[in-house]
């Protein structure tokens, strides 16, 4: 099992996919990408949809894109945070 990186911005993917009703390919269409894999990784943590997208995902989604980029870097700080903490 892959390591959940991005706990977060899970959340708020999954919270897109609810508000719009759409599949994760359907999602993943939307922004360009052929498979539902890239959405699927999103909504389990795997990583984290790119900032280039947040707009869009804002719309689609009927979210503040505020809530993606707190979600990103809550993320981001936990990661590094980890990185620091190790010995």
């Amino acid at each position: 099992m892959k390591k959940v990186i991005f706990p977060n911005s899970a959340l708020v993917a999954q919270k897109i996919l609810s508000n719009s009703g759409l599949t994760q390919s359907q999602l993943g269409e939307m922004l360009g990408y052929k498979k539902g894999q890239f959405s699927s990784n999103n909504s389990r943590g795997l990583s984290a949809f790119p900032p280039k997208h947040w707009n869009k995902l804002a719309e689609i989604g009927r979210i503040d894109v505020e809530e993606l980029l707190e979600a990103y870097l809550k993320d981001k700080e936990a990661w590094i945070r980890g990185i620091l903490s190790e010995k």
